[in-house]
């Protein structure tokens, strides 16, 4: 059942997502273009300068065109971006709370699947979608970097302005392949504060919802505003401040290891399991915290 479940979890505002996703994608494109645009005539400008060669007023004018196109297009694709993440999000959430606390709650509870079935159907759902929004913005942003690249290779001048020696240096270096298994643990964790992040959204509706059986919506959007723009605001500050601490800390004592290399990435990749597992086991308490309260609580008579 519990496909099943997510089957249709999964198809529940499965359009609705890829339209928005292939629009993220299409302003990408044209962001991209702007961006290339204002690339290519800032070195223009650089170019003009370094010669002392005179523009005409046409070709200044033409230029602080381009560079302004440049900016409004950068500014819209950072918004689209923005909207695109921030609505899978929302629609994650309403799906959640009209499933388990509204009238649709007795349709899904007719069903001869546990409470905790649907909530993790709704959980790994809400995951793939959280993933799948950052892999568009990936691409969005490698959309983005191409027609720069494109847009400085039309321009010969422009090339200039790019050094990519850095790069080249990276991508020879023997660290590059420690650097990608890194990278990889990097994604998981990511992908871990992800499932950590949505289940606590979850854990914040049921509480809401279940404690308040008048005004349900209104309690929830009160208690995720409060909980999420001032509750733990002070929590990520003070979080934020000692993760940073302990950041420079483990810098500096990595700092030896890393004369041998094997042993520094290894520091590097066991400190990168830890925190997984760290989060992984908070994300499954707050879960199963979850799936106690809709299992006692719940009570849509």
């Amino acid at each position: 059942m519990f496909k099943k479940c997510l089957k249709y979890d999964l198809k529940a505002f499965s359009k609705i997502w890829l339209i928005a996703a292939a629009v993220v994608l299409v302003v990408s494109i044209l962001g991209g273009i702007g961006f290339g645009s204002m690339f290519t005539a800032s070195a223009t400008m650089d170019e003009m300068e370094s010669q002392n060669i005179q523009l005409s007023d046409w070709e200044s004018a033409l230029l602080t065109v381009r560079m302004m196109l440049g900016v409004i297009s950068y500014m819209i694709m950072i918004y689209s971006l923005v909207i695109f993440t921030a609505g899978t999000s929302i629609m994650l959430y309403v799906h959640y709370y009209r499933k388990f606390f509204t009238d649709q709650g007795y349709l899904t509870f007719t069903l001869p699947v546990s409470r905790s079935t649907h909530f993790w159907s709704k959980t790994v759902s809400g995951l793939i979608y959280t993933a799948a929004s950052g892999l568009v913005c990936v691409l969005s942003i490698i959309i983005v970097l191409l027609c720069v690249l494109i847009a400085a290779l039309i321009a010969p001048d422009s090339m200039q302005q790019l050094d990519l020696s850095v790069l080249t240096q990276f991508l020879q270096s023997p660290h590059f392949v420690y650097f990608l298994a890194a990278a990889l643990l990097g994604v998981i964790l990511l992908i871990a504060v992800a499932f950590a992040s949505l289940v606590l959204q979850y854990l914040i509706i049921t509480l809401a919802a279940t404690m308040f059986r008048k005004l349900k919506v209104l309690s929830v959007i009160v208690a995720y505003y409060v909980i999420n723009n001032i509750v733990a605001i002070p929590v990520i500050y003070v979080g934020m401040f000692y993760a940073i601490i302990a950041i420079v800390a483990l810098a500096y004592g990595m700092a030896g290891l890393m004369t041998i290399p094997i042993l520094g990435w290894l520091g590097i990749y066991a400190l990168l399991l830890l925190a997984i597992l760290a989060v992984v086991t908070v994300g499954v308490i707050i879960a199963n915290f979850t799936v106690q309260r809709l299992e006692r609580k719940l009570n849509l008579a």
